[in-house]
């Protein structure tokens, strides 16, 4: 298992578990995450153990993102390390995705989210 999830009322948190999402796993990481994107779903996703990504773990996170985008869904990130921040950056993703420091800062851009659509 390469995630494992947490429901807190309508967000799931998202622990990746792996220190390297690549070609080795990306396979696991979309098959698992794939479950995760259903209608409307809020997805909080814990980044902090994965020390590497090459360009197969980056293409499964874009999968990801788009497969709840597609869906009406969220997606934000939290606890990039260096490394992958470098990455997502160096391919510009950081214009799409939602980035953010820590938990905190990710959960209450969600809880803007939703006062805001309301």
């Amino acid at each position: 298992m390469l995630i494992v999830t947490e429901r807190i009322d309508d967000l799931v948190e998202v622990e990746v578990t792996a220190s390297v999402l690549d070609a080795n796993n990306s396979k696991v990481f979309r098959s698992e995450s794939r479950s995760l994107a259903g209608p409307r779903a809020r997805v909080l996703l814990d980044m902090q153990k994965v020390e590497f990504m090459d360009s197969s773990g980056l293409g499964s996170l874009l999968s990801f993102f788009r497969a709840l985008e597609q869906n009406s869904g969220q997606l934000k990130i939290f606890g990039l390390t260096g490394p992958a921040r470098a990455l997502i950056e160096l391919v510009r993703m950081h214009k799409i995705l939602s980035i953010y420091n820590d938990r905190e800062e990710g959960r209450r851009a969600f809880s803007l989210t939703r006062q805001g659509s309301a």
